[in-house]
């Protein structure tokens, strides 16, 4: 067992302490040769262990996560989701504009944005290839450490003409700062968007601990270059009906 997996394995020991939440990967064995990110869904309190549903194609891996994503709101849809990496090393620009694409060809208005450093304060900028939406939006300032940028991004979002079905958002990693896990709580949640034995194991208990301390709702984590190999620990967590599963998602 790598020790990518065995990070996985404390992590995994972690939520169960009550005092860190922190996401729960399941994974399913397969066959394919081919490496695909794989979107893991968090644990309840409470809940038995969801399963993660795996497909062949992207189109059907978007398909899976967008309805996934509906499930996991219940009675009040998710519309506005962050996504983030633990560092530096890792892009959440493939998930971003996939599921935005996915959503905009199935016929739903989608806004996405990048949250970016610029001329030292943070702006929020629309992502012009993601969704196929053609009105352009004026980029907004934030600064998320003032108690008034909540108000002055719903007003943004207010704006929008028409109103989207579906809000993805982009912010920094969360090594640089807890900015994204912020943003996040102003939204319906955010997903963590990690690699394969690439990102080390102190990023991903950093990134976990300044969204607990956020205290903003993380929906999962996206594992790109998930192995066919994937330990028995792994296979165990699928038994149970817990909360509906996201998906997999390939690039």
């Amino acid at each position: 067992m790598s020790e990518y997996f065995r990070v996985l394995k404390q992590l995994e020991e972690d939520e169960r302490e009550p005092q860190r939440p922190v996401s729960k990967p399941v994974a399913v064995p397969r066959k394919s040769a081919h490496p695909e990110p794989a979107l893991m869904p968090v644990k309840k309190p409470g809940s038995s262990p969801p399963a993660l549903a795996r497909t062949s194609s992207t189109s059907a891996s978007y398909a899976t996560l967008l309805g996934n994503l509906r499930a996991l709101g219940g009675a009040e849809a998710i519309r506005l989701v962050v996504f983030a990496s633990p560092g530096t090393n890792t892009t959440v620009r493939p998930v971003t504009t996939g599921l935005a694409n996915h959503a905009g060809g199935l016929g739903l208005d989608v806004f996405a944005a990048t949250l970016a450093e610029s001329a030292g304060h943070f702006v929020l900028t629309q992502l012009l290839d993601a969704g196929g939406r053609g009105e352009k939006t004026e980029p907004l300032a934030l600064d998320l450490h003032r108690t008034v940028w909540q108000s002055d991004f719903t007003d943004w979002l207010s704006r929008l003409t028409p109103t989207p079905d579906l809000v993805l958002l982009e912010g920094p990693p969360l090594e640089q700062s807890a900015d994204a896990a912020l943003l996040a709580r102003a939204c319906d949640g955010l997903v963590i968007v990690a690699e394969t034995e690439v990102t080390p194991r102190e990023l991903l208990r950093l990134a976990a601990e300044r969204a607990r301390l956020a205290e903003c709702r993380t929906l999962g984590v996206v594992m790109h270059g998930t192995k066919d190999y994937l330990p028995a620990w792994l296979h165990r967590l699928l038994g149970g009906s817990g909360p509906a599963p996201l998906s997999s998602a390939r690039d």
